[in-house]
């Protein structure tokens, strides 16, 4: 039989809460530019009106938003039209009087591997880990 006794469990603790929160901030600096590849494909394949109005083109007011999470290491974006420019979404799916014209699937359908690499390029700069390994 052997017997093992460990020390240092609150400091063990402690080192591994820092970690978790490095990881997280790690995780959403990467989502974070990830992201901003497919806002941006989606804010150049967005509909532009003929005639500029007082708010302005949709196009040019897609945002990528941090969304609350509360599982950690879960970080989540939304990539869509800004407060004021809410009826882009009408654009994408259409209604019974309009066509679809959708921006948002076809940009992260075309970005979707570049904004991977984004992301495993940022984790591994956050991390300072050169090896790290992430898969789809």
């Amino acid at each position: 039989m052997i017997t093992a006794k460990v020390q240092g469990m609150p400091q063990l603790r402690a080192k591994l809460l820092a970690m978790q929160a490095k990881a997280t901030t790690a995780m959403t600096k990467a989502t974070l530019a990830g992201a901003e590849v497919v806002r941006e494909e989606a804010s150049a394949l967005a509909p532009r009106r003929k005639t500029e109005t007082k708010i302005g083109h949709m196009a040019d007011h897609i945002v990528v938003q941090l969304m609350r999470s509360t599982a950690p290491l879960h970080v989540r974006v939304r990539i869509g039209p800004d407060k004021d420019h809410w009826y882009g979404r009408f654009s994408e799916t259409g209604t019974v009087k309009m066509a679809a014209h959708p921006f948002l699937r076809p940009a992260l359908d075309t970005k979707a591997d570049e904004a991977l690499q984004k992301f495993k390029a940022a984790m591994r700069r956050e991390l300072g880990v050169g090896g790290l390994r992430i898969v789809r």
